[in-house]
């Protein structure tokens, strides 16, 4: 279905001001299937209408995986070496983006049971020794 003015305004704005691809084209009225089809669905009417600006931050977001992990790294120490925290932010949500997850750790523990139920309390024993 052909879009109006007024939801390819606003894909073009939000896009341009950084929004991505699913949040902008879920704004500018499209459907939840289409919109997670990110950067395909987003019309050539619009990209060509993005500016400098836009095409920028479409290129910086085709960085692959390692890339990423080197832009993240780098602006920690950069902020660790200035002494201040620019930025932060955006490398905590870039850290936590699931290609990347710098903030899994790499093993996982057991589980840690701090107030248990009283019934299970009562069969702590059983348990315990349960077979696996």
């Amino acid at each position: 279905m052909k879009k109006t003015k007024e939801q390819d305004e606003i894909l073009a704005e939000m896009l341009t001001d950084g929004a991505g691809p699913v949040e902008a084209l879920r704004a500018a009225g499209y459907s939840e299937a289409s919109a997670r089809q990110g950067w395909k669905k987003v019309p050539v009417r619009i990209m060509s209408r993005l500016g400098k600006k836009g095409k920028r931050l479409i290129e910086k977001g085709k960085m692959d995986k390692k890339e990423m992990e080197h832009l993240m790294m780098g602006r920690l120490v950069e902020n660790i070496e200035k002494g201040k925290d620019g930025g932060t932010q955006s490398v905590k949500v870039l850290g936590s983006h699931r290609d990347i997850n710098a903030w899994t750790p790499e093993q996982l523990a057991g589980l840690i049971v701090l107030n248990p139920p009283k019934e299970l309390l009562a069969r702590k024993d059983e348990i315990l020794n349960a077979e696996s």
